[in-house]
């Protein structure tokens, strides 16, 4: 989005983008529905935001494509409508966005709105994403391979997973690393680490209030320390500031 139609000083500029947007130009499409979905240099206009998100996915931008799909999850602009949102979510992943990817990978997951479920997609876009890096991914992906959902139940290699989502400070995985230590699953039992990853994750209710894992964390932190020294609930908290300072959320 370079040049004249920049998001500088866009309330001046929005006349001469709306021109340009229509002669067909992707970018400065993209720019226009980022500024009604934002309120950049107006108000806020998601029917707008659609329409020019719409026009930009039409050309094959894929972060247009992104855009206008996350819209049909939120329901801005519109309903709700996880079947819409599906095909310009895949165009985007397809592209390369991590994000999409797991956006997909979720939908076919839990087979929501009217999107069907279906694992093997799942686990096909999960892996694109995870491959990225993407934390979210990461973890979804781990909790298909520990319940051995459209694949061979592996609980190493969702112990893996969750690992590097952690690493990004992904509270989700934090918990389900405290789940797995917590009853000894593909590691030894161990209360310690068990309670300091409960505890990561409990800590993040400010930062990741995603499928209520705080509150459950916390719940199975507090439950856990019934069965601890006041020595290993010293060292878990502990090792969890440590972690905390070592691997900031991203």
């Amino acid at each position: 989005m370079r040049g004249a139609c920049s998001r500088r000083d866009f309330s001046q500029l929005r006349p001469w983008c709306l021109k340009a947007a229509e002669h067909g130009r992707p970018q400065v499409q993209m720019l226009l529905g980022l500024a009604y979905e934002t309120g950049m240099g107006g108000p806020v206009d998601f029917s707008q935001a659609r329409i020019w998100y719409r026009k930009a996915a039409d050309l094959g931008l894929a972060d247009a494509q992104f855009r206008l799909g996350k819209m049909y999850l939120a329901g801005q602009g519109g309903p709700v409508d996880y079947v819409s949102a599906l095909p310009w979510l895949r165009k985007a992943g397809e592209q390369g966005n991590p994000q999409a990817q797991w956006m997909v990978g979720s939908l076919y997951m839990y087979g929501n709105g009217g999107v069907p479920h279906d694992d093997s997609q799942a686990l096909l876009w999960l892996d694109r994403s995870a491959a990225q890096g993407f934390r979210f991914a990461q973890r979804d992906l781990g909790t298909m391979y520990l319940n051995g959902s459209g694949t061979a139940k592996d609980s190493r290699k969702a112990g893996s997973l969750y690992r590097l989502a952690a690493d990004q400070g992904e509270a989700g995985a934090e918990a389900e690393l405290g789940e797995m230590y917590g009853n000894g699953i593909a590691v030894p039992k161990d209360l310690v680490q068990a309670y300091a990853w409960f505890d990561l994750a409990a800590s993040q209710h400010l930062r990741d209030k995603e499928f209520n894992a705080q509150a459950l964390a916390t719940r199975r932190r507090d439950s856990m320390a019934v069965d601890m020294t006041a020595a290993q609930i010293a060292e878990a908290r502990q090792l969890s500031a440590t972690w905390a300072k070592q691997h900031p959320p991203r």
